[in-house]
C-alpha cells in the first residue's frame, strides 16, 4: 500500500513510461523509474519521426534511374515545450537533358528533408550518356573540404552529387554543396572528403549516377558506375547505392531505394529447367533478384526471384516462368535497371512504403520503378517519382523531354495522446488523433510548437 492512483491509494504499481507517469510517487520511485529510462522529461515530449527526402532526376539520355530520397525514421526524439521546430521538405530533383552535347544528362539530386537536427539528403540524379569530348573538365584546388573552382569547360554545369577525379584527388570525392560564386559555374564547393590538392585539371565522371540519400543509377555512357547512397553518411544508412551497367550495352542502371540497391545488369552463361535458372558462368555484371533476363529460347519478361546457390554469381536461381531453355547466353542485354525498393512505414496510422528508386531505361525495355513511389524508366519518356514519397525519376532513353523529375519528400511526426495538440503549426501539416497518437504530416515546408 505505497502507490497511488490520483487520489486512490493501492498497492499496485501505476505504469511509468518514457510519455507518462500517471499518479503519486516518491522520490525513490521516480529516480528508479528515471535510471531505468521509463520517467518523462519534465517539459519535454518524446516523439516518432519519419523524414524522407526528395528523390532525384533520372538520366535524360540512355538515362540510369534517380535515387530516392534519404530515410530516416526513429522514436523517442525529445522535443521541448515552447521551443519551435523548422520543417523543411525536399522537392525532387528535375530530370536530366536528352542532348549528347552538353554536361546536363546527369538528373538533378533531389533536395533535403529536414525536421529538427535531422536532415535526410536528396537522392543522387540519374547518370546519362556522357556528354562531348573535352566538356567535362574544370581547374580546381582543394584544402581540407572547400574545392576553389578557377575555370571550367563552357558547357560543363558543377552539380551536387557529381563525382569528380584528377591528381591528388582522393577516389570518389564529390560536391556536396556550392557556398559561392555562380551556381553551377566558378566558385568554392564543399567536397565529401578532406584533402589538399593543389591546382589542377579535374574531370567530372558526368555519365555516372550522382551520390545522395540513394544513389542514381549509371548512364549508358562510359562511366558506368552508378551513385552512392548514404551521402552524407547516417548512423542508420538513409538510403542504398544506384546500379551499375554492363561495359557492352547502352542500358542505365537502376536508382538506389531506401532499403535495396539499385538494378544493374549482368551477362553469363546458363540453362533453365522449370523454375531453376542454373548459371554456369558470370562474365560480367552481378545478378540480382528482380533482374528481368534474354537469351534464345528465354520467355519474355521472365524474371529473377530468389536465390538457390547462387548469390550474384554462379549457381542456381529461381526464376518467375517455368520453361526447358538449354545452356546459353542469359543477360540483362536491352533492359534498363530496376529501381532499387524502398521501406514502409506505418507513422500516418497506415503501412505506406517510401523511397523507392527510378527505373533505368533500355536499348529493348526500361526498368520498373521501385516500391515506394520510384517511376519507371522509359524510351520516349521515363515516369515522375511520386510526389511525397521521396521516389526517384525514371531515366529516358532519348525522348525530347528528357529524364524523369524526383518525387517530392515529406516529414511526419507523433507522440501519445497523453499530450496535449501542439500550440502552433505553420505549413499546414494534416493533423490526426487516432489509435493513441497525435500525427502531424508536412507535405510543404513549416514548424511546429508544443
Amino acid at each position: 500500500m505505497n502507490r497511488f492512483k490520483g487520489s486512490i491509494r493501492s498497492a499496485t504499481a501505476a505504469p511509468t513510461s518514457a510519455a507518462s507517469a500517471v499518479g503519486i510517487w516518491t522520490q525513490t520511485e521516480a529516480m528508479q523509474a528515471k535510471q531505468a529510462g521509463a520517467w518523462p522529461a519534465a517539459g519535454s515530449v518524446p516523439v516518432e519521426y519519419l523524414v524522407v527526402g526528395g528523390g532525384g532526376g533520372g538520366g535524360g539520355h540512355m538515362g540510369g534511374g534517380g535515387g530516392a530520397g534519404g530515410y530516416r525514421t526513429a522514436t523517442n526524439f525529445t522535443l521541448l515545450y515552447g521551443t519551435p521546430y523548422t520543417v523543411t521538405v525536399g522537392s525532387g530533383g528535375a530530370g536530366g537533358n536528352q542532348s549528347s552535347s552538353t554536361t546536363t544528362e546527369q538528373g538533378v539530386n533531389g533536395s533535403p528533408s529536414v525536421f529538427s537536427t535531422i536532415t535526410s539528403a536528396g537522392g543522387g540524379g540519374g547518370g546519362g550518356y556522357g556528354g562531348a569530348s573535352g566538356s567535362n573538365t574544370f581547374t580546381a584546388s582543394i584544402s581540407g573540404t572547400t574545392m576553389t573552382v578557377s575555370a571550367l569547360a563552357a558547357t560543363l554545369v558543377l552539380r551536387v552529387g557529381q563525382t569528380f577525379s584528377g591528381t591528388g584527388v582522393t577516389t570518389g570525392t564529390s560536391i556536396v554543396d556550392q557556398l559561392t560564386g555562380t551556381t553551377g559555374s566558378t566558385g568554392t564547393y564543399t567536397v565529401s572528403a578532406s584533402q589538399t590538392v593543389s591546382s589542377t585539371t579535374m574531370t567530372i565522371a558526368i555519365g555516372g549516377g550522382k551520390s545522395g540519400g540513394s544513389g542514381g543509377g549509371a548512364g549508358g555512357g562510359a562511366i558506368r558506375n552508378g551513385g552512392a547512397g548514404n551521402v552524407p553518411v547516417t548512423t542508420t544508412a538513409q538510403g542504398s547505392s544506384g546500379g551499375n551497367r554492363l561495359d557492352t550495352a547502352f542500358d542505365g542502371g537502376g536508382g538506389g531505394g531506401a532499403t535495396g540497391v539499385g538494378g544493374t545488369q549482368f551477362s553469363g552463361t546458363g540453362s533453365i529447367a522449370t523454375t531453376v535458372l542454373t548459371l554456369t558462368a558470370v562474365s560480367l555484371g552481378t545478378v540480382q533478384i528482380g533482374q528481368v533476363i534474354t537469351g534464345t529460347s528465354v520467355t519474355a519478361g521472365t524474371k529473377i526471384t530468389a536465390f538457390g546457390t547462387g548469390s550474384g554469381g554462379v549457381g542456381t536461381y529461381t526464376v518467375s516462368v517455368s520453361q526447358t531453355v538449354s545452356s546459353t547466353t542469359i543477360s540483362t542485354s536491352g533492359i534498363g535497371g530496376f529501381g532499387g525498393d524502398g521501406t514502409s512505414s506505418s507513422i500516418t496510422g497506415s503501412a505506406v512504403t517510401y523511397a523507392g528508386g527510378g527505373g533505368g531505361t533500355g536499348n529493348n525495355t526500361a526498368g520498373a520503378g521501385g516500391s515506394g513511389g520510384g517511376g519507371a524508366g522509359g524510351g520516349a519518356s521515363g515516369t515522375n517519382g511520386t510526389a511525397n514519397t521521396g521516389g526517384g525519376g525514371g531515366g529516358t532513353r532519348d525522348g525530347s523531354t528528357g529524364g524523369a523529375t524526383g518525387g517530392s519528400g515529406i516529414v511526419a511526426i507523433r507522440y501519445s495522446d497523453t499530450y496535449a495538440l501542439a500550440t502552433s503549426t505553420t505549413g499546414s501539416p494534416t493533423i490526426t488523433t487516432a489509435g493513441g497518437y497525435r500525427v502531424y504530416v508536412w507535405t510543404g515546408d513549416g514548424s511546429i510548437t508544443l
